[in-house]
């Protein structure tokens, strides 16, 4: 697919809605789109991170190996989300399998393409360093509040089974970036 083609689908994701058209036209012009079937595992846990996905369109299920060794699924993410975007700053392995649940269109992104992009020192790469940035960050401040929610409850056994939401909750925050997630919860529980 043509710069052109990736440089259009970029200007539909909300991530990127403070970059110019310059920016995302440089940007369109290292990142690739990739389709994925039904069923289709895009990311496997446990396997080395290297790239970072934009969903332009369709649908992927986010699976966790769970300590008893069941897979549960911890969300849905949707066309305007990013996902793996971690590995772009660190090189550690994946935290969870993604794996699309319908026909789902990627821009993609190689974590030696940001390295390129980053190592340039242009604006534009601080920028998008910032965008990922915001992004972990909000991930980390949604996990902290869960967490301080572990902290006041009692050891009995509905508290434990609190927790231990709570704590599942906070890993799919992490792995996922998904903050309006938590809002809507807490939202429909108040």
């Amino acid at each position: 697919m043509s710069a052109f083609a990736n440089s259009v689908m970029l200007r539909k994701l909300s991530v990127f809605e403070g970059l110019s058209d310059k920016e995302l036209d440089l940007l369109a012009m290292v990142m690739r789109k990739r389709d994925y079937a039904e069923g289709d595992v895009i990311i496997q846990e446990g396997e080395p991170g290297h790239t970072c996905y934009f969903i332009v369109r369709g649908e992927v299920e986010v699976r966790k190996q769970m300590r008893d060794g069941r897979q549960r699924t911890i969300t849905t993410l949707r066309g305007d989300q990013m996902f793996g975007h971690v590995s772009l700053i660190d090189a550690g392995p994946r935290s969870a399998t993604c794996v699309a649940t319908r026909g789902t269109r990627c821009l993609l992104l190689e974590r030696s393409d940001f390295d390129t992009l980053f190592g340039s020192g242009t604006r534009f790469a601080f920028k998008f360093q910032e965008v990922i940035g915001r992004t972990v960050a909000a991930q980390l401040r949604s996990a902290n509040e869960r967490l301080s929610l572990l902290a006041v409850h009692r050891d009995t056994r509905a508290a434990k089974a609190q927790r231990r939401q709570a704590l599942e909750d906070v890993q799919v925050q992490l792995i996922t970036g998904d903050t309006a997630q938590f809002a809507r919860k807490e939202r429909n529980e108040s």
